[in-house]
């Protein structure tokens, strides 16, 4: 197949789906990304390699939506997300990839468990205090393993309410300024190699396609379809992790 072999084929395709779920939904591409690549590349590329598709894809919809972001509520997430990744990224290079698996899994399976029994009796309200709590943790999980997406998915659609497009636009603003955070971290600690620069570019190729797809199908989903949508996947990624690793 020349210089196209089936690990850059699985990379594009998978790209192609999970871009789709994130670019309908708001959260997803880290969530299928990391659950797939890692059977086909090391834990840590995969995550490098995430973190630079997603940065395309989450500017991508940011470009569409940006008239809605709540920078507000974005910049104290990101402030304190930036600086709790660091803790997360340093844990990521130092942990062996079936930890890594174990914990991921067991993580997304506790959150779909609290989307499914408190999310809707607990009503957040929007604060700096609660910006910066909430901008922590999905910082450090953005940093260990790329899945900080869940919680603040679920934190922006408690404060967003029925406001699809300020939930969206302000998750991937969101997305955007740690992913930034994220990559110049790894640039600065030498992580980047020629190996990641490919699998990259087929990653973005397969995120951009799925991404307008996605966009078309966002526009034609209300809020319930959309939580249904962020379950499926998590169940199923937390559970393939955890028992498969």
């Amino acid at each position: 197949m020349g210089i196209v072999g089936i690990t850059q084929i699985v990379i594009c395709a998978v790209a192609v789906g999970a871009s789709f779920v994130q670019s309908s939904c708001g959260i997803g591409y880290a969530i299928i990304t990391m659950a797939a690549w890692p059977a086909y590349i090391p834990f840590k590329t995969a995550s490098i390699t995430e973190h630079i598709a997603s940065l395309v894809l989450s500017g991508f919809i940011l470009l569409r939506l940006c008239r809605s972001v709540k920078w507000r509520q974005v910049l104290p997430c990101a402030f304190s997300g930036t600086i709790t990744m660091q803790f997360g990224i340093h844990l990521l290079l130092n942990l062996r990839d079936l930890v890594l698996h174990r914990i991921m899994g067991v993580t997304l399976l506790v959150l779909l468990a609290y989307f499914l029994t408190l999310s809707a009796k607990v009503h957040i309200k929007a604060s700096l205090p609660m910006n910066l709590f909430v901008g922590a943790i999905t910082g450090f999980f953005a940093g260990l393993f790329n899945i900080g997406g869940p919680l603040m998915a679920a934190y922006f659609l408690s404060v967003s309410k029925t406001e699809k497009n300020v939930y969206h636009a302000t998750l991937q603003a969101y997305f955007v300024t740690i992913g930034i955070a994220a990559i110049i971290t790894h640039i600065l600690a030498g992580n980047f190699s020629a190996e990641i620069a490919e699998y990259s570019a087929f990653a973005i190729v397969g995120t951009l396609c799925g991404g307008a797809l996605g966009m078309y199908c966002f526009h034609r989903l209300n809020m319930g379809q959309i939580r249904k949508i962020l379950y499926i996947f998590m169940g199923i990624a937390g559970t393939a992790l955890l028992v498969w690793g």
